[in-house]
């Protein structure tokens, strides 16, 4: 499967993929693949709106805002960060660039509309790792509907045994594990009347 991507607004993060044909130089068949359209505006806006999360850090409780990139020292040095910055929001007609002028920023209509370019003599490969990452995932929570038992069954398909501990164990907090809450005694009281009452009715 391949992937390639759409840059208007709104589109699904991972679309319905279409049969294509790999040719070879002398036009022949060689191969086929299932090439899917990725959304590429909304997933890069997620992904900057994620590492800003980061930037800012926790609140005063030390919880994180939901869609949070977390990089560890070990991972993110200068060059892993300037290619996971490497594209902005801009204008079509303007050139994407590390700086704007105070005069450029002053030509910039605000009412203009916004696509994502490649600040110029910058590597993007990391940015663009992400923006892929993140469209699989939406495919897995969204349209294939996983949730913690299938994906132990999947990985049971695929590797032919259960998943083995790993340093996602060592987590407080599974990624399908969800937040509890305080039970409201006069809440369940009224579910408890409706259920009730529901059963009379059948």
């Amino acid at each position: 499967a391949k992937t390639f991507g759409r840059h208007q607004i709104g589109l699904p993060w991972l679309g319905t993929p279409v049969k294509k044909d790999i040719r070879d130089q002398r036009k022949r068949i060689v191969a086929k693949v299932m090439l899917y359209p990725v959304g590429l505006y909304d997933i890069k806006t997620s992904v900057m709106a994620a590492l800003a999360n980061f930037v800012l850090g926790p609140d005063e409780r030390g919880s994180w805002p939901r869609n949070t990139i977390h990089l560890s020292n070990e991972l993110c040095d200068d060059e892993f960060a300037k290619e996971m910055t490497a594209e902005r929001l801009v204008d079509p007609d303007e050139e994407a660039r590390a700086t704007v002028s105070r005069r450029a920023r002053n030509l910039i209509s605000p009412k203009a509309p916004r696509e994502w370019k490649k600040i110029l003599g910058r590597a993007n490969d990391w940015f663009d790792t992400t923006v892929y990452a993140f469209a699989l995932a939406w495919h897995l929570k969204h349209k294939r509907r996983l949730n913690a038992e299938r994906w132990a069954d999947l990985l049971t398909v695929v590797h032919g045994k259960p998943a083995e501990p790993d340093l996602f164990e060592a987590a407080e907090d599974g990624p399908f594990k969800g937040k509890t809450t305080k039970t409201d005694p006069e809440r369940e009281a009224r579910r408890k009347a409706n259920r009730e009452k529901w059963a009379k009715r059948s």
